[in-house]
């Protein structure tokens, strides 16, 4: 079984992830105007996941 992220294919036993630069961008792209923006980048900043997390 093969999977796509972006136009690309993965092998089954492929990974990937965000360095804290491109996750970091991605969240002001998305989350900018959010109320809760101010939160997610402290908790980025201090390697907070549970605080990243909706609950």
């Amino acid at each position: 079984m093969e999977s796509r992220l972006a136009g690309i294919i993965f092998k089954p036993r492929a990974f990937f992830y965000f360095d804290r630069f491109h996750l970091a961008r991605k969240i002001r792209g998305i989350f900018q105007n959010h109320r809760r923006y101010r939160e997610m980048r402290k908790a980025l900043e201090s390697f907070d996941g549970k605080k990243l997390s909706p609950n």
